[in-house]
Order: structure tokens, then sequence, then C-alpha cells
């Protein structure tokens, strides 16, 4: 087997772990003919899948906090990325983990994405794989601020918004009250999930709907 990466994935069934492989390698077509990059799957043996070995020392996240005026045509093109995905010719395909910590730069400064699968401390739910694009846009609109870090975020009002405005034009059209409140849900169960205080998870949510609504002015 060529370089690789191995992913581990406990507590799911046999026909939850083949919906995730085919699930991974739609997402490769997805991306295929495009200028971004996720690793294709190599193979998969009990539990774990090898996928190709990217190289991908940057971490956008880490690259934003270091350089609050990144330039934000990186941001328009995370938006046309996450669209290629949502636009696939398997209808109503999503990413899964759609957040800053899973998008990457290669040496070559090409964006690179990983980790298609839902959040570990969801565990296997279908909902994050196939569904309605819109609430993964909104889901990621409302991690941006608390990617950075919400103390940097709200020091930095201008560099988030214009992340979220570059992100939008990107994506080209982002919309609609069910969606966002399905998000919203989400959001907060993902954060309680991950052992995150009640008044934490409303305090970061509150944040992001602030951003989301600067971002529209």
């Amino acid at each position: 087997m060529d370089r690789h990466f191995k992913k581990h994935f406990e507590n799911y069934n046999q026909g939850q772990f083949f919906e995730l492989i085919d699930h991974s390698e739609e997402i490769w077509k997805a991306l295929e003919q495009s200028e971004f990059i996720t690793p294709r799957v190599l193979g998969s043996s009990d539990g774990i899948i090898y996928y190709e070995y990217l190289d991908i020392p940057f971490r956008i996240d880490e690259v934003w906090k270091k350089d609050l005026d990144i330039d934000p045509v990186i941001f328009k093109k995370i938006g046309e990325m996450l669209l290629l995905i949502h636009n696939s010719s398997l209808d109503s395909l999503m990413h899964g983990d759609f957040v800053l910590h899973n998008i990457f730069l290669n040496s070559s400064e090409d964006l690179c994405l990983i980790d298609c699968h839902p959040p570990e401390v969801v565990g296997y739910d279908r909902s994050f794989l196939y569904g309605d694009g819109q609430i993964e846009t909104y889901l990621f609109l409302l991690n941006l601020a608390s990617s950075l870090g919400v103390k940097l975020a709200l020091a930095n009002i201008k560099s988030v918004r214009l992340a979220m405005v570059s992100f939008r034009r990107g994506y080209d059209s982002i919309g609609g009250l069910r969606p966002l409140v399905s998000a919203i849900v989400r959001f907060y169960k993902i954060r309680r999930a991950s052992r995150y205080s009640a008044f934490n998870s409303l305090m970061h949510l509150s944040i992001g709907l602030f951003f989301i609504g600067v971002s529209r002015g």
C-alpha cells in the first residue's frame, strides 16, 4: 500500500462503516477535477480506513490566528470548495465536519480538506453525511469565531466579518430559517457532547449568530 494515514472508527457497525467508506470516496470524486485536494481512500480493515497521505503543514485556523490580515480570498475558496461538495452529482452530499481545523494548506498553498465524517463526539449520524447543505454551511459560519477564539474574534470583528463575507461570496447563496435553526441545534449538541458547559455553549452560539448577522450588513 502507498504511504497512508490510518483513521480508526469505533462503535460503527459494518453497514455504517462501509457507508463511511463510500462517502469518503464521493467526497474525493466531488473535488477530483478541482483545485482542491482531499485524500483518497486506499483501503480498509476492521474499523480502519486507510487514506492517502497528504503533507499538510499549515492548518487554516492556526494560520489565521497568526495573521489576522490573512488574504480573504482563502475564505472565498473555502466557500467554493464546500459548494462543489454540495453540488456534486450525488444529491445531498455533505462533508460531515466542515470546520477550519479540518482545512489545511500544503507547501504549494493548495487548500486541502480532511476528516469527511461526523465529529467523533457525535459518532455515526447519517444526517451529517447526506442532507441539506445549507445546514452544514450555517454550521461552518457558527463555528468560525470559535475556530479563531472568541476573545480574539471579538477584538477583531473586522477580520471575522471579512472572512464570512468572503466565504459567502464563494458559496454563492446562503439562506433559509429552517437550516439555520437546524444548524443552531447541531452546534449546541456538538459542544455539549464535547463536554463544554451549557453557558459556554450558549455563549459561543450567541457570538456565532452575532457574526452571521454582522456579515449580512
